[in-house]
């Protein structure tokens, strides 16, 4: 339990650099493809030979691909385009905030799992702050904020349909993660490099160094790391109430570092979205003691 909470603070540590150093990678000449291609390949090559070594883990193709389509391609292309296109603070309230709500449906369609009242009550407000964020977006004149908004969300589907099919089949989380990290690779930089989408030719080499640290270690391969290892310890919905800080320390350094500014329906959806998480946690906590509690 103990290495599940550690993992979860990791999480939590993690997720708050992700949405902060993308968006300033992205005020570089670094493109969304460019991110993605760093990710994968400094990734794929550090953990190559795990990947050699331990093979498939039993999975077979079909489950090597669910985990890298969803944890690794899915997530890191919808995250990306959606800092492009939106704020910092939404990304730390559409990714993050709404996992509990993700993993909920995700589970109900994988798993046939109902959540209880209390668990329903959390989505739901969690839901309700989602879509007060997404209202800000509607309401500008430019249309991209929304679909960087939708994409967000979709990273959050992606994420936890990882997490729901990482608990379900258990892989080893280090060999899982050198899966997920190499796979990507295999299939994501052959398109890279023929498509020519990139502009790595015109960033600064610091800029890249900077992201291939981030993206490719801390996060290419540290954040499917302690996140697996907190799904195995702790559970795909008790990992996701660790967002719960996320979106408020994500804001607040968006408006520090980054020179963003929050509409009051955005602080509103923002504190829907966390209490929402609370929510969620009390109905775990109550549960957990449920099951402690002898018969």
């Amino acid at each position: 339990m103990a290495i599940g909470i550690g993992a979860a603070g990791g999480v939590i540590v993690l997720f708050v650099g992700f949405v902060l150093v993308s968006k300033f990678g992205l005020r570089t000449a670094l493109v969304p493809w460019d991110l993605a291609a760093i990710r994968f390949a400094v990734a794929g090559s550090v953990m190559l030979p795990v990947a050699l070594k331990q093979g498939l883990l039993g999975l077979g193709p079909r489950r090597v691909l669910s985990l890298a389509g969803s944890g690794g391609l899915g997530f890191a292309l919808c995250a990306y385009w959606g800092f492009a296109l939106a704020p910092a603070h939404h990304g730390s309230a559409l990714i993050h905030g709404t996992l509990p709500l993700t993993t909920a449906l995700v589970s109900c369609m994988l798993l046939c799992s109902r959540p209880n009242r209390w668990q329903l009550a959390s989505s739901v407000t969690v839901a309700v702050g989602a879509a007060a964020i997404l209202g800000t977006s509607l309401a500008a004149a430019d249309r991209g904020p929304v679909m960087g908004d939708l994409l967000l969300l979709g990273a959050s589907l992606c994420w936890s349909c990882f997490a729901v099919l990482s608990n379900r089949w258990r892989p080893p989380p280090f060999a899982a993660t050198a899966l997920v990290a190499v796979t990507s690779a295999v299939f994501y930089l052959p398109l890279y490099l023929a498509a020519g989408v990139g502009h790595l030719h015109e960033a600064g080499w610091r800029d890249i160094a900077q992201q291939a640290v981030f993206q490719g270690l801390a996060i290419g391969v540290g954040s499917i790391l302690v996140y697996s290892i907190a799904v195995a310890s702790i559970g795909p919905s008790a990992t996701a109430l660790a967002a719960a800080a996320v979106p408020t320390l994500t804001a607040t350094g968006a408006m520090l570092f980054l020179g963003e500014s929050l509409a009051t329906s955005e602080v509103i959806g923002l504190a829907m979205v966390t209490f929402g998480i609370v929510v969620g946690s009390t109905s775990l906590a109550a549960e957990s003691r449920r099951l402690r509690s002898p018969a």
